[in-house]
């Protein structure tokens, strides 16, 4: 009997809305290991690891801002029908778990009504103009898990920040920050020519001062 090694994970992250697929190996979870993932702007997706017979997975929920735990026997958590991740507080569906193929395929049926949960949750609000804010995160994210933007001091260890009209690119390096407008379409063409040359260092700032107390 052949026993399945590999599961998929997709969950949209509680700080931008990202959804990602995440891969979980058998061998991430050997002994008493966990597995903990971030996404790209810093935010803590999930954790997931064993107890006993049984898998744990936690998650910060972007529906009702609570943490949540989920439990699976080790045949179900490995098993490739996909599963949906629910948030209790509301019932909705806030993720999907299993073979790749088909997490994905759920994951594309489910864009729209995702989207519509994830303007639900109240991020609308908090962006100049949402739709060129989802857009143009989705870019950068590419970029930056493709190695496709350093600082100029080489640093790729990079972390995005989000604010209402603009993106900025952190260097966790030296502490530089590259600033992108996300608040109008143009700023979207702007955003394709930083795809197109990728290697360019144009834009970088240097580190903010921080300022202490009685300054």
């Amino acid at each position: 009997m052949l026993v399945p090694t590999l599961t998929t994970l997709a969950l949209r992250c509680p700080r931008c809305g990202k959804l990602e697929l995440h891969p979980i190996s058998l061998y991430d979870l050997a002994g008493h290991r966990s597995l903990k993932v971030n996404c790209a702007c810093g935010a803590h997706k999930f954790s997931v690891g064993r107890q006993g017979v049984r898998i744990w997975l936690q998650f910060p929920c972007i529906l009702c801002e609570e943490v949540h735990f989920s439990y699976y026997s080790r045949a179900e958590f490995w098993d490739p029908a996909t599963k949906t991740i629910s948030c209790p507080a509301s019932d909705l569906d806030v993720g999907f778990l299993g073979l790749e193929e088909e997490v994905r395929s759920s994951f594309d049926a489910g864009m729209r009504e995702a989207e519509k949960l994830l303007k639900e949750s109240g991020l609308d609000d908090f962006f100049d103009n949402s739709e060129v804010m989802y857009a143009a995160l989705n870019r950068v994210y590419d970029l930056v898990h493709q190695g496709k933007v350093s600082c100029p001091c080489g640093g790729r260890d990079l972390q995005v920040e989000i604010f209402p009209e603009r993106v900025e690119i952190h260097c966790a390096d030296c502490g530089r920050f590259r600033p992108i407008p996300a608040a109008r379409e143009r700023d979207l063409k702007r955003l394709e020519e930083l795809s197109a040359q990728p290697a360019r260092k144009t834009g970088w700032k240097k580190a903010r001062p921080r300022h202490h107390h009685g300054e």
